[in-house]
């Protein structure tokens, strides 16, 4: 069995697929089928696109409701239990709220949006405004559904995904080795994974942009970075966000119920703590 590697841009990022297969041309047939998918779900669950889902949704008025994709209705069940597992911190219907603090729309007085869905038919109802932005989740969301598809339909299980390195699938690792190696934190820590995800978030790249839901402000002190790792990317990709705001004891409370491991930099000088 060979490792072949392959890369495209989804998600405003790039994402690296590496693909244990026999042959190199069953390796790239499934690469693109990915490729193909993520793009798809990238369609359903951005709202920076007008033909998505998700716009759909943020463009009902209040009272109004609409019929969304059992995708799309996952991602949103996915999004609503981190919200809850981080008692908050992180709402993606805090969209305004996001928009403004990156300085992506003008917003004087954003607003947190309420909605109500019935699972039964995936009708979504708008209850008050606002906007639903998944980024805290997507990344992590599209690695779940693209490792499923891998194993599942083309019968692959070793693989390794990346995407924009911030968010981390590994599946099993290639002949002869115990694990996928993945160094963090300016090469500065390694950790091995296999069969489990890793997310990370911080301050270097977009600056102090994270937004505490439960204040609807960016917290004046944050760490310069944190990382989730656990078996599920759509919570370590979740659960990364919510450690830049939880507090230690809160971290290893998470960690302890979803079986999760934290890792913390304070700053950009000081070394990686792991919480648990």
């Amino acid at each position: 069995m060979e490792i072949y590697k392959y890369q495209t841009n989804a998600m405003n990022t790039s994402l690296d697929i590496s693909i244990g297969a026999k042959t190199e041309v069953y390796a790239r047939s499934a690469a693109y089928d990915l490729f193909d998918r993520v793009k798809q779900i990238e369609d359903m669950i951005s709202m920076f696109l007008d033909y998505s889902e998700i716009s759909a949704i943020n463009a009902l008025k209040v009272g109004e409701a609409t019929q969304i994709l059992d995708i799309t209705a996952e991602a949103l069940a996915g999004a609503m239990y981190a919200s809850s597992l981080s008692k908050g911190a992180i709402d993606v219907c805090m969209g305004e709220f996001f928009l403004k603090a990156k300085g992506k729309a003008a917003i004087e007085n954003p607003r947190r949006a309420q909605f109500k869905m019935n699972p039964e038919n995936f009708m979504v109802q708008k209850v008050s405004d606002g906007k639903i932005d998944l980024g805290a989740i997507g990344k992590g969301f599209a690695l779940d559904l693209l490792a499923d598809r891998l194993v599942n339909m083309w019968g692959i299980k070793t693989a390794h995904f990346s995407f924009g390195a911030s968010s981390i699938l590994a599946l099993n690792p290639p002949e002869g080795k115990d694990s996928w190696d993945v160094t963090f934190a300016g090469s500065k820590v390694d950790i091995k994974l296999k069969n489990c995800a890793i997310g990370g978030s911080g301050t270097a790249v977009q600056g102090s942009h994270i937004i505490d839901c439960r204040t609807g402000k960016v917290p004046e002190k944050m760490p310069y970075r944190a990382w989730a790792v656990c078996d599920n990317a759509l919570i370590a990709d979740a659960m990364s966000t919510a450690f830049m705001l939880l507090s230690d004891d809160e971290i290893k409370e998470i960690c302890e119920k979803e079986n999760m491991r934290a890792a913390i930099q304070r700053t950009e000088s000081s070394p990686v703590e792991f919480l648990a």
